[in-house]
């Protein structure tokens, strides 16, 4: 059998760029001859013989923004087989839901959460479930429980969910983190294939795509950390990374609540509301909601963006409402921005000064993150800018500043909080490589980056990774410190994958 001639209807390519569409059809066209008579052994076949496939034990935990959620039960599903949003197999067959942290013997005791001695939020699967085969793909539902309400009650709305892939590659070492990014990641390249979250399948035509979206899921998202974008995302390739953040903090504020029902005055009401498809029937979970709204992505957004409030769980998020809510992987600019760099001010030492591509500056060679400092408030502050790059630390590196890894952090995050009082967004920048007689400065440029990361990711700052793709190209630094032309260019390609917005 010929397997070129087929084709794989309902997968949905609009937007992808060239490389991206190849590479996934490249993935549909192996996934077809796999599974086409002939060509080799059928997916289809091997999940539904009589050969099943005991589990291994994984463990994870569930939060709706950053809170834990106690006793939500735990669904570990099979796709299904039989057709487009055919039904799911659940696989677990006792009680599973998270631990409420209590170490209670209470209603909520069992053995997935070790009756409740697990940290809140927490589960482990004991491996007491059966897969069709260890190729069958599975994903994991957590439904219902207490996201920080009175002991006692909770959300019957809250759906969250994530993909796993197949069920031979969960081991004991597997953590899972579910949350709203994993479960918008897990939906938006399958939502085709979903009618909720129990039913999510293919026919035998459709299961190339089926598995090509869910083999996307790991670019989304990474499950195992529950942050976007994932690791598998090509380099120079972008998931969505800000729209997907935006549409889990809006999901985030009915997960974290009471619930409520469409039509009714509760943030979860008014979400199912919106998403509701024209002349069809309201959500009434999470799962589906998020399965609506991309479904149909020009609808009601300005209403729906209403619900981002000013401090969300997931940051940097959309600062106004979207074109839409699709949400394609698509090929990262390489270039500022005009429009971005027009609005935003760059501030550090000579690598900024000598940089020609920012439009707005102020960069002192051989000014320490001190230095720096106190300047700040005057350069930056009250000129209508929207966002500062704050790029140095170099010279304390070079001048041997003691306690190199608490001063240089401390100081960036006095002028972050003066940049964010102001409601100006900041940007971190990641310390580029030395090279030459300077090259034995590198460790110390290292541990300075990763004191930068850790404060960006404890503060949710946009950081910039200039040390990862100039590191190998010494001949970019002509005086072993400053870039050339091509090093800054690297460079700006750098701060465009990160500023978007």
């Amino acid at each position: 059998m010929n397997c070129a001639r087929y084709t794989v209807a309902g997968l949905r390519t609009s937007g992808m760029p060239g490389r991206a569409a190849k590479r996934l059809a490249a993935t549909i066209a192996l996934v077809l001859c796999a599974n086409l008579a002939g060509c080799g052994p059928a997916i289809e076949r091997s999940q539904t013989s009589a050969s099943t496939y005991t589990g291994a034990a994984f463990s994870g935990s569930v939060r709706g923004g950053q809170q834990p959620i106690a006793s939500s039960l735990i669904q570990l599903y099979a796709v299904g087989t039989t057709g487009d949003k055919s039904a799911a197999t659940a696989l677990i067959a006792t009680t599973a839901t998270t631990s409420d942290g209590t170490g209670a013997s209470n209603a909520n005791a069992n053995a997935g959460n070790a009756n409740n001695s697990l940290p809140a939020g927490s589960f482990t699967i004991t491996g007491a479930y059966t897969c069709p085969s260890p190729s069958a793909q599975v994903y994991l539902v957590a439904t219902g429980g207490n996201p920080g309400l009175p002991a006692g009650k909770s959300n019957p709305q809250i759906a969250l969910m994530a993909v796993l892939g197949q069920c031979g590659s969960l081991t004991p070492s597997t953590y899972i983190n579910i949350n709203e990014l994993t479960t918008v990641a897990s939906i938006a390249p399958v939502f085709n294939f979903m009618a909720s979250y129990s039913t999510l399948g293919s026919g035998a035509s459709n299961v190339a795509a089926l598995i090509a979206g869910l083999n996307q899921v790991p670019e989304y998202a990474n499950i195992a950390t529950g942050m976007v974008p994932g690791p598998s995302l090509p380099s120079g390739y972008y998931a969505s990374t800000y729209q997907l953040r935006t549409l889990a903090d809006i999901l985030a504020n009915c997960i974290d609540s009471a619930g409520g029902v469409a039509g009714d005055s509760s943030v979860c009401g008014q979400i199912f509301q919106l998403a509701t498809p024209r002349g069809g029937i309201a959500p009434t979970d999470s799962i589906q909601a998020a399965i609506d709204i991309l479904t149909n992505p020009a609808s009601n957004l300005a209403s729906l963006f209403g619900f981002m409030v000013p401090v969300t769980p997931f940051q940097p998020a959309m600062p106004s409402a979207p074109a839409s809510w699709a949400l394609p992987i698509t090929q990262l600019p390489t270039t500022y921005s005009a429009a971005l760099n027009n609005t935003s001010f760059f501030i550090g030492a000579s690598i900024v000064d000598y940089w020609p591509m920012p439009m707005n500056k102020d960069g002192v060679p051989g000014d320490t993150s001190s230095q720096v400092l106190a300047r700040f408030s005057a350069d930056v502050l009250n000129h209508g800018y929207s966002r500062v790059i704050i790029l140095c630390g170099t010279n304390d590196v070079l001048d041997s500043i003691p306690n190199l890894t608490t001063e240089l952090p401390a100081n960036l995050q006095s002028m972050a909080a003066m940049a964010t009082s102001a409601g100006i967004e900041v940007v971190l920048s990641e310390l580029p490589p030395l090279s030459g007689t300077s090259a034995s400065f590198n460790p110390s440029i290292v541990s300075a980056n990763s004191a930068i990361a850790q404060l960006a990711a404890q503060h949710g700052y946009l950081v910039v990774d200039y040390y990862t793709p100039l590191v190998s190209h010494p001949e970019d630094f002509p005086d072993g410190i400053h870039p050339n032309a091509a090093g800054y260019a690297i460079m700006e390609a750098q701060l465009s994958a990160v500023v978007l917005y």
